[in-house]
């Protein structure tokens, strides 16, 4: 049995020249938030090796999380238990709850 170092999802000779071209697409975006209150942005190539190994493996985005980009981080804020209330997710439930 081999044991050491993952075997990338797409070979490197496959996956760089289209990284490349699909990064050149994306908008430049500010790096940062002005007040500095926000997490830093996760780079978009991490995003897309992140997707590259969903795509391949067929997996969940929770199995391919790790240090580089959590799974709370690629979900959705739809999540119940989320912190965040969205406007699909409002703070207080009980306003909505028919008399």
């Amino acid at each position: 049995m081999i044991t050491g170092g993952t075997v990338p999802a797409v070979p490197s000779c496959i996956l760089d020249p289209i990284r490349d071209q699909f990064l050149a697409l994306l908008p430049t975006r500010e790096e940062r938030h002005f007040w500095g209150c926000h997490n830093p942005r996760i780079a978009d190539a991490v995003v897309f090796d992140r997707l590259v190994q969903v795509l391949v493996f067929g997996c969940g985005y929770e199995r391919v999380a790790d240090g580089h980009c959590s799974a709370r981080d690629e979900s959705s804020a739809s999540d119940p238990e989320s912190p965040f209330p969205t406007s699909a997710q409002p703070a207080d439930r009980t306003r909505l709850a028919p008399r």
